[in-house]
């Protein structure tokens, strides 16, 4: 019933959480993950060895980070990229963080010419480094690709400054949530719903 109402905070509260129940309901084959080992990328050797490590997998799920869910609008508002080859692992490729300028101080005139912009809250990669460097993951035809909605993903990559076509997708979670009649249509929904698991 809880899970029919979606108090998805309450369920871990109740005396058998809804994952012991539903793991028991999974093909023995399946393997539910908890908690796991991601990464920020902050460097780019260390974006070079993600995708070195992606190409060598032939195979990994992703999801865009942007400011704004319309694709053409995230086009522009881009923040960084989740990769995953595996269960358990991934990782996070931050590159247009930022962090809004301080508003005044009270007593203080709102009309300031010069403002310091603070750093962005994460150390992350430039744009254009993180663009070109995961360009062969979206155009390689050899690699799978795994995505939620990735037609929105997609738009927004390709509208991106700088911006990449991707080959083709291999798998959609939200296709597969539809052919299956699932009610939810978002990642969230659909983790909660078919594996118990609360992103």
């Amino acid at each position: 019933l809880f899970q029919e109402l979606e108090f998805r905070s309450l369920v871990g509260r109740l005396p058998q959480h809804v994952d012991d129940a539903q793991e028991n309901e999974l093909p023995q084959d399946f393997e539910t993950t908890r908690g796991g080992d991601y990464e920020v990328v902050k460097t780019k050797k260390r974006l070079r060895e993600v995708v070195a490590a992606v190409h060598k997998a032939k195979r990994f799920g992703f999801e865009l980070i942007a400011d704004d869910n319309h694709p053409m609008r995230a086009a522009y508002n881009l923040v960084g990229l989740a990769i995953s080859i595996e269960p358990g692992t991934g990782w996070y490729l931050p590159f247009g963080h930022t962090q809004d300028a301080l508003s005044p101080e009270e007593g203080q005139q709102e009309l300031i010419l010069e403002v310091e912009i603070p750093p962005p809250p994460v150390k992350q990669l430039a744009r254009e480094d993180v663009l070109k460097a995961i360009q062969s993951l979206f155009t390689d035809p050899g690699l799978k690709r795994v995505a939620h909605k990735s037609k929105n993903l997609m738009l927004a990559l390709a509208q991106t400054p700088g911006g990449i076509w991707t080959e083709g997708i291999d798998f959609d979670t939200s296709i597969a949530g539809y052919v299956l009649r699932e009610r939810a249509n978002d990642i969230r929904g659909l983790a909660f719903d078919r594996l118990g698991h609360e992103l």
